[in-house]
């Protein structure tokens, strides 16, 4: 028999070390929420898991947009330029 986790684990100390505050957390928060209720469960197209899955590509996109704004706020390395 196959086993696999069916669990997530968050965890929020490299936010906080990127400095995010409550407003980030909230949109974080807000943005694993949007994923699950979109996620159904069923075959994925591409599935890189034993755990099968759809998620609306809109929701995926939208939710990838949001992430990738609060990151682009707080960079890691702010004096790095990458070239």
């Amino acid at each position: 028999m196959d086993h696999y986790t069916s669990g997530v684990r968050l965890g929020t100390p490299a936010l906080t070390t990127l400095g995010f505050g409550a407003d980030e957390m909230d949109e974080v928060a807000d943005i694993i929420v949007a994923t699950l209720r979109s996620t159904t469960a069923g075959s994925a197209e591409k599935p890189t898991s034993l755990a099968a899955y759809r998620l609306d590509e809109r929701v995926s996109e939208t939710c990838r947009a949001r992430s990738a704004e609060l990151l682009a706020q707080h960079l890691l390395y702010p004096g790095l330029v990458v070239t």
